[in-house]
């Protein structure tokens, strides 16, 4: 999982998350922007006996300010589900009110993240300039949407190459500091429609190197007009197979090496669902996103390793990321597939 990541040691993730989760406490604050990431452990009322391994207790509560509890997933499975609803709701303040856990009576700790995003844009669009306008699915197919229009006249990044052209629409803040951004990309060819093939098919190097040159490059001098098809978009997968095509395999294997979990137990992923939720309009964006990984306990005779199999995401116009500017985290990415 560290080297799909890209990363040298589970310490250098504490690291960083800690310094993420205090530069979100001072920098997000109530004046048309919040940002809020919360975490939940639930361990298995059966094994509560065997305990959850200190260290790791700690490093959850200290580092990732996780609460921690028992479940009683045996006895008591849809009430302990529907507590998971209950916390999803309130965490994302009733924006995912209906999440449905994928937790079964055989799992041993169920690990929940959330988080939890609402910005007003910094130049708004009016909704006098909305109006009803044709926009082309990725199967050629038209449907007329509500698009937003604005005109941006020396306050927007733009940046283009000879295969994609973006923008930099930031939030609102109270300093004059851009917090938090959206990036929006689209084709250099107007009637290209796989920009998401293309996008995934990019390298690494390349991606980063585009999203590096949007970050960096100035305000435009001159005019950029926008229009912004309204949407709001709400996507739920179970993201085992999207996670072993990455690399990661072992950790769903009876191969696994989560001992540092629970005491005297080694445990591997038995499922892991995402669900994330964005609606975006002419004053800002508010956005949701859920995981949920199921660990289950390990049996004594290995699985085989998967076979290989390349999975890309749905095929859209355009594509979209939420990050934190000064940390160059996206807090959410996606692409619409389809008005």
């Amino acid at each position: 999982m560290l080297k799909t990541l890209s990363i040298s040691s589970l310490e250098d993730v504490n690291l960083s998350y800690k310094q993420f989760r205090n530069h979100v406490e001072k920098s997000y604050r109530d004046d048309g922007r919040n940002l809020l990431d919360s975490n939940l452990i639930l361990i298995n009322s059966k094994y509560a006996a065997n305990g959850i391994n200190s260290n790791y207790k700690k490093i959850v509560e200290d580092t990732y300010k996780s609460t921690v509890r028992q479940a009683d997933f045996e006895g008591n499975l849809e009430g302990e589900k529907q507590k998971i609803t209950k916390w999803v709701s309130d965490k994302t303040k009733y924006f995912i009110p209906n999440y449905k856990s994928i937790v079964t009576s055989d799992t041993i700790m169920d690990i929940l993240n959330v988080i939890y995003f609402k910005g007003d844009w910094a130049k708004p669009f009016k909704s006098k300039y909305t109006k009803s306008e044709p926009f082309t699915n990725k199967d050629t197919s038209k449907v007329n949407v509500e698009m937003m229009y604005r005109t941006f006249d020396d306050e927007l990044k733009y940046y283009e190459n000879d295969k994609y052209k973006a923008i930099a629409l930031p939030y609102k803040s109270l300093n004059g500091n851009n917090v938090a951004m959206m990036y929006l990309l689209l084709p250099i060819e107007s009637s290209d429609v796989n920009i998401a093939d293309k996008w995934n098919n990019e390298s690494m190097e390349y991606k980063y190197k585009f999203m590096e040159s949007i970050r960096q490059t100035p305000t435009f001098y001159g005019k950029v007009c926008v229009k912004l098809p309204k949407f709001e978009l709400d996507i739920e997968n179970l993201i085992v197979k999207n996670l072993k095509s990455m690399g990661i395999k072992r950790a769903f294997t009876n191969n696994a090496e989560f001992f540092n979990m629970v005491n005297d137990m080694s445990l591997k992923i038995g499922n892991v669902n995402h669900r994330a939720k964005i609606k975006v309009e002419e004053t800002g964006t508010e956005a949701a996103a859920i995981t949920e990984v199921v660990m289950l306990e390990t049996t004594a005779v290995a699985d085989p390793m998967p076979k290989v199999i390349k999975y890309f995401y749905a095929n859209i116009p355009f594509l979209f990321v939420i990050e934190d500017v000064e940390s160059n985290v996206e807090l959410f990415t996606g692409v619409v597939n389809k008005m």
